[in-house]
């Protein structure tokens, strides 16, 4: 599973990337993985066992980016929308200027599996959960 290629890293909180296209509208589910990068943010497609990962998520029926909407809403205002938000915040504080995203649309059922064996695959490479996904 950590052989998925996901999205380039798009930072999260910049309206300009978000409005550019950067992260998909419209229709588009799947899975996304949140980073916190402190210094360079790789190039290309994003690595899904990185070890700046602090959640992965999935949408089922809301676009990414109505989701993104979700957790800026719990993360930076402590609107409890999003669970990964909420958590963030508590970890993190409010300030959300080194989150970044990195997507991979799927479709159907196979969108809560996928999000599992991310964990799991974290899990084993590291021996603890992303630092947001407090349940696996």
């Amino acid at each position: 599973m950590s052989d998925l290629t996901f999205s380039p890293w798009v930072k999260l909180f910049d309206g300009a990337q978000l409005q550019s296209g950067l992260i998909p509208d419209a229709a588009e589910v799947g899975v996304y993985a949140l980073a916190v990068f402190l210094e360079k943010v790789p190039r290309g497609a994003a690595h899904a066992l990185s070890r700046e990962i602090i959640y992965f998520g999935m949408t089922q029926r809301q676009s990414f980016k109505k989701r993104m909407y979700q957790f800026e809403r719990a993360a930076i205002k402590g609107i409890k929308e999003h669970a990964g938000g909420i958590t963030y915040r508590q970890r993190y504080g409010n300030a959300g200027q080194n989150l970044w995203i990195a997507t991979y649309p799927l479709e159907g059922d196979c969108i809560i599996e996928t999000r599992a064996r991310l964990i799991s695959d974290y899990q084993r490479a590291y021996n603890e959960n992303p630092k947001c996904n407090l349940n696996g």
